[in-house]
């Protein structure tokens, strides 16, 4: 790789799951758009070919397997810049796509950023998520503001966040819905923003949305997340969850797993461990401290 790309003010992931085809069309739309400010790594399970021969523009990273967190885990080492963005199978972008975004992190509270997208109703792709009455890790339309958190796919990340994330969870965690949520999770405990650019936008028509987990374990996964996180009182009741999958948010199974979240707390305590994830005000503290050597903001040139 070359030193050129040491200080560049971005780190691009792009990830290939399944799909060659979504997985080439996301790369060779970052490749277009991208300016100098931007870092490209491409990263597979070892099965890549790279028929267009795009090493000498990019890293090329080859991961322990295709699960989209284990492919995240081992391209992290790789990256060098401030700031992170995971771009999943099938999601493009346009020049410029993400100028306003890097403004949001001159805010030291802001941990992550999500691209204002719709949420595609057939496919259910999203970026963003909520927690309701019935269902945790409910996909949303994510608007300006504040959501309660994010999918791996289309998310901005600052670098020292995602290390600490990924140290916090143990490398057999690797659903990445239960993954999204788990981060999620420890970035509001640890007083990080998860904000939504208006200009952020990526395009996600052929995004994969990855279901590979039983929903019957998904439910109990996020209900013991959540406890470990945040409380039992916290996680939705039976009657809530059964009430919402009879209504179409959510299903039988998730909530049958919620109710028997209990089984499976043991597990995630050992798993993820929040006391790794730095605060966001320890962060300003350094950051501040920092700011006397004369580091730059996170805004693109003019």
């Amino acid at each position: 790789m070359s030193n050129a790309l040491r200080n560049d003010r971005v780190s691009v992931i792009v990830p290939l799951e399944r799909d060659n085809q979504l997985f080439e069309d996301t790369l060779l739309s970052v490749l277009e758009s991208a300016d100098e400010n931007c870092e490209v790594i491409a990263v597979h399970n070892g099965s890549y070919e790279d028929p267009f021969e795009l090493a000498s523009e990019l890293a090329i990273v080859t991961a322990r397997s295709n699960n989209l967190v284990d492919l995240i885990r081992d391209a992290f080492d790789a990256t060098s810049s401030p700031v992170i963005h995971l771009l999943t199978s099938g999601m493009k972008v346009r020049s410029g796509w993400m100028d306003s975004a890097l403004a949001q992190f001159d805010d030291p509270a802001v941990g992550a950023l999500v691209p204002r997208q719709s949420r595609d109703r057939e496919t259910g792709c999203a970026t963003a998520w909520k927690n309701t009455d019935a269902r945790l890790c409910q996909p949303i339309d994510a608007k300006v503001g504040k959501v309660e958190g994010f999918y791996l796919g289309g998310v901005m990340l600052r670098r020292q966040l995602l290390d600490d994330l990924l140290t916090a969870v143990a490398p057999a965690m690797n659903d990445p819905i239960t993954i999204a949520y788990a981060f999620s999770g420890l970035v509001r405990k640890s007083g990080w923003d998860i904000q939504v650019d208006q200009s952020f936008q990526i395009e996600m028509q052929s995004a994969v949305f990855p279901e590979d987990i039983s929903d019957f374990a998904r439910g109990q996964l996020l209900g013991a997340i959540h406890a470990h996180l945040f409380g039992s009182t916290r996680v939705p009741s039976f009657g809530a969850s059964l009430k919402g999958a009879l209504f179409g948010e959510g299903s039988m199974g998730e909530a049958m797993g919620m109710k028997k979240h209990q089984g499976n707390m043991a597990a995630v305590r050992r798993a993820i461990d929040p006391t790794v994830v730095a605060t966001a005000d320890d962060f300003a503290r350094r950051l501040k401290l920092r700011s006397f050597a004369g580091e730059a903001p996170l805004r693109r040139a003019a």
